[in-house]
């Protein structure tokens, strides 16, 4: 039996009903899924945020707390600089120690032709008035000149000046360094070493 035309028209409407609204309900489906999709990742991009943030006040604290450590040891390191000085001061006595030709190669910089001494800027020089170990730097004459025979020379206070002088900066950038080391030791910043 061969349906009719009427029948053959509802059998067609009918079916594009129901493939309609299977389209639509479809549609519904993956909107949906689509919309769970953009919230997840907007609530995992969320807490990224939110962790990358936590971690970075994290290490700024820890670096502000780092950044008083270390001026309070340099507080303490010149504190300690000074003491010394004064020490130097009360047991060198004054006498000869260093002559010209070496004090001018101690002077010297590496930019510096040989035999010249490097200008005043490149270190801390030697005063005439026999405070080296004091640690201050007026710009006068890198040695000292003997009144007897003219001849330029280093005390034992400006050696030894110049060797406290040396260990204090050396204990300072030694402090540095650790601290830098400590900042970015995944222990110390909340494990996030290699990222």
């Amino acid at each position: 039996m061969i349906p009719d035309k009427a029948t053959l028209v509802v059998l067609l409407v009918a079916s594009a009903i129901a493939g309609g609204a299977g389209w639509t309900a479809n549609g519904w489906r993956y909107e949906t899924k689509l919309s769970n999709l953009k919230s997840d990742y907007a609530t995992a991009e969320a807490k990224a945020a939110k962790d990358h943030a936590e971690a970075l006040a994290k290490a700024n604290a820890h670096g502000d707390r780092l950044l008083i450590e270390k001026t309070a040891m340099e507080n303490t390191h010149n504190e300690t600089l000074r003491e010394k000085n004064n020490e130097i001061a009360r047991l060198t006595t004054g006498r000869r120690c260093l002559d010209a030709r070496v004090v001018g190669v101690l002077n010297r910089d590496g930019a510096a032709p040989n035999g010249r001494p490097a200008s005043q800027a490149a270190g801390v020089p030697v005063r005439t008035d026999g405070s080296a170990a004091a640690g201050a730097d007026d710009g006068q004459e890198a040695v000292r000149k003997d009144d007897a025979d003219e001849e330029q020379f280093a005390t034992d206070a400006d050696v030894a000046g110049w060797i406290n002088r040396c260990r204090t900066r050396y204990d300072i950038c030694r402090g540095d360094r650790d601290r830098i080391r400590r900042f970015y030791d995944a222990s110390d910043i909340g494990g996030r070493a290699g990222e």
